[in-house]
């Protein structure tokens, strides 16, 4: 199973039709070779009452994959948007392939991009998953991706600056370098006396 798959499970988990925009089609390989069990795939191109139909009296209770080859058409051509609105929207991008591994909202994408190198490691980005809630800040999420470089799963500032300081005293350089290295190093003065 590829990570296109893999993410696509989890968002069907939660919803029964995902809408899988493609900008000229760069993806269709990939949506040729995605197969899941009671997922049935249909790629949109001027067929929207037809899906519609299908969607909401034919099978309402099934499960549906629907690729649009050439992207995401304005709000008032989408014949589409009320099930747009209703159900979720599947990214390809690596930001948004990041998110949807996490569990976090599209949103987040500018997060992503601010801290790229971070979210680069699989080992963070499942540590990271592991301390997120519901209904996160953006501040928050980068709190928490403190707590990662950092190395504890207990978050306060104070735990933070012991660990710091801790690591300056054995001349060890390495939490200030990944600091720097995913642009944290100005979210750590940014959190002040915040704990969350």
């Amino acid at each position: 199973m590829n990570k296109i798959e893999e993410s696509l499970l989890k968002i069907f988990q939660d919803h029964r039709v995902v809408f899988w925009y493609d900008d000229q089609g760069k993806m269709v390989d990939q949506f040729d070779e995605v197969s899941m069990d009671g997922v049935e795939k249909i790629a949109v191109d001027n067929n929207e009452f037809a899906i519609k139909y299908k969607i909401l009296r034919g099978q309402p209770a099934g499960k549906f994959l629907l690729y649009f080859v050439n992207g995401e058409k304005p709000m008032s051509e989408n014949w589409l948007l009320d099930l747009q609105l209703a159900f979720k929207e599947f990214y390809t991008y690596q930001e948004a392939m990041f998110l949807q591994e996490i569990g976090l909202d599209y949103h987040f994408k500018e997060l992503v991009v601010a801290h790229s190198e971070f979210f680069q490691s699989k080992e963070r980005r499942t540590k990271l998953k592991e301390l997120i809630g519901e209904r996160e800040t953006e501040k928050e999420l980068q709190f928490k991706m403190m707590a990662v470089v950092f190395n504890t799963t207990y978050l306060s500032l104070e735990n933070y600056l012991h660990v710091f300081a801790s690591q300056f005293i054995e001349s060890n350089d390495r939490i200030e370098k990944e600091l720097t290295r995913f642009n944290l190093q100005g979210a750590i003065l940014e959190t002040g006396a915040t704990e969350i």
